[in-house]
Order: structure tokens, then sequence, then C-alpha cells
């Protein structure tokens, strides 16, 4: 069964203020990596194949909205000591 074009659009936005929803209420209770999770599926619905105008824009200011939550930066000098750390500190072991 193939929906109406209509229903179809109301459907996706629905989901994305759903995920967008989920994603302010975990933050709000600080749980930053759920939020993230969230605004991350969010994301994937801008692009998702089922989505016939995706937004790549949109997509992509979601997803640098989501880093924090993972903790992860843009920064190479924040992310540098981390990085090295994991890296090659857990490997000598």
């Amino acid at each position: 069964m193939v929906l109406p074009r209509a229903f179809r659009l109301v459907v996706f936005g629905g989901q994305v203020q759903l995920f967008l929803t989920l994603a302010n209420l975990y933050r709000d209770m600080h749980m930053y990596r759920k939020a993230a999770f969230y605004c991350r599926i969010a994301a994937m619905q801008f692009v998702s194949p089922a989505n016939e105008q995706p937004s790549w824009l949109q997509c992509y200011n979601l997803l640098i909205r989501a880093l924090p939550g993972y903790q992860l930066s843009l920064d190479p000098k924040e992310m540098l000591p981390s990085w090295f750390r994991f890296c090659f500190v857990n490997q000598r072991k």
C-alpha cells in the first residue's frame, strides 16, 4: 500500500519532532549521551531514503549538536590528548 505524499510528510515531520523532543527531554535531565542518540536519530531522518527531499544541512546541524553528548569535539587540540591516551596507553598493557 502506497501512502499519499501529504501523509508521508506528516509522519516524517512527526517522527523528527518526536526525536527532537526526546533529545531535549533527556538533555534537561542531564542525560547527555541519550540526548545525543535521539538527536542523531532525528538527523538521520532528514537524509533517510524514505525522505523524498533530503536536507543535508539540517542533518549536519543536528549531528554537530549531538557531538558534546558523545564527548566529541571538532577542535583537534581538545581531542588529541584523549585520543592519544586511548590508542596508545591502553595498547601497552
